[in-house]
């Protein structure tokens, strides 16, 4: 009777097993988020002086290289279900999509995203190491870790022929910025998990600060007092999030 009852055990065992195993399989989805780099609805164009800041400069844009990580999906009490704890890199030339994997099939009410890369990935060889994050890597002798945002061009003032060169890079723990975007989203089983990210990389230089090229700098990188500024603004350069 003891044998018998042990065989049965482990039969009810690896069913059970495989019932989990099953609803595991059916509990979750992949979503992607492709994402949109635009100004004033417009697609963003490279290479060609055609923006104005409000700092009264006209600019272009040659670079636009940035990371969006630890995205987290949260309930209507603002408790993180999933959390998918990757560093994306994005390119601003290319058309490119963020997949996210095992998200948690229900509604949610929050998603949240750091732009950058957070203290637990902000160290060499945390992230995988290929071409694009090799690119991104921040000086060892600066603190370390990768580039956040490298933001290039040219500017002028208005009327004038001539241009100078800007890089505004952001970098090091702590110049991370969080967004949290309040938006009623479902993930559904299957591929139908579509969302769109707009991006105005103009938000670096304004709201709430106004970054002036001549005045500040026309470089950021490695100077505390003009990261913080560019690390303020952005918080607005996520302008919508949306399910399509």
């Amino acid at each position: 009777m003891k044998r018998s009852s042990l065989y049965i055990g482990i039969i009810l065992l690896l069913i059970g097993c495989k019932k989990s195993e099953i609803t595991q399989s059916v509990s979750s989805a992949s979503a992607n988020f492709s994402i949109h780099h635009e100004i004033s609805t417009a697609q963003l164009l490279f290479d060609t002086i055609l923006y104005a800041t409000p700092s009264g400069y006209e600019i272009s844009t040659t670079r636009l290289e940035y990371y969006i990580s630890d995205v987290k999906f949260k309930d209507a009490s603002g408790i993180t279900i999933h959390q998918d704890a990757n560093a994306h890199y994005i390119n601003g030339r290319n058309q490119q999509t963020i997949n996210i994997h095992n998200i948690l099939i229900k509604e949610y009410q929050q998603i949240e995203l750091t732009l950058g890369i957070p203290p637990y990935l902000n160290e060499h060889g945390k992230i995988p190491n290929t071409s694009e994050n090799v690119g991104m890597i921040w000086p060892i002798n600066m603190g370390g870790g990768y580039h956040f945002l490298k933001f290039e061009g040219h500017f002028r003032k208005p009327n004038q022929t001539s241009s100078s060169g800007f890089a505004i890079h952001l970098g090091e723990t702590g110049n991370e910025v969080i967004i949290s975007v309040t938006i009623p989203l479902s993930i559904n089983e299957g591929n139908g998990n579509n969302f769109e990210i707009n991006v105005n990389p103009l938000e670096w230089l304004t709201n709430p600060n106004d970054y002036d090229f001549e005045l500040d700098a026309n470089y950021s990188m490695g100077i505390p007092e003009l990261m913080q500024k560019i690390q303020e603004n952005g918080s607005t350069i996520v302008t919508t999030i949306s399910q399509q």
